[in-house]
């Protein structure tokens, strides 16, 4: 079990990556191949933007992405979020 939490942690990492989140912003970790993320899911080139609403937007866009990214990879039973700027409801992500 350790090892196959291992190297879903690696995946998870990766998959974060490939979508230019900063690592430094979010933490990331799974146990029992349930994945946990938390902290703010924003990007390296993210342009700072005066419309403060399409900020918000743009987040939410990504953690739905990032949450089918996610999901996708085998051996993912759940994926838990603890996000700052966005939660989700029911099936739908909001921002806060």
């Amino acid at each position: 079990m350790a090892f196959e939490d291992f190297r879903l942690n690696a995946q998870v990492r990766a998959a974060l990556v490939r979508q230019g989140i900063d690592l430094g912003r979010v933490e990331h970790g799974v146990t029992n191949s349930v994945v946990y993320i938390k902290g703010c899911l924003r990007s390296h080139v993210t342009q700072e933007s005066s419309d403060l609403s399409q900020a918000k937007l743009d987040e939410v866009d990504r953690a739905a992405k990032v949450e089918r990214i996610l999901r996708s990879i085998p051996g993912v039973r759940d994926v838990i979020f603890q996000l700052d700027r966005v939660v989700k409801l029911g099936w739908r992500w909001k921002p806060r």
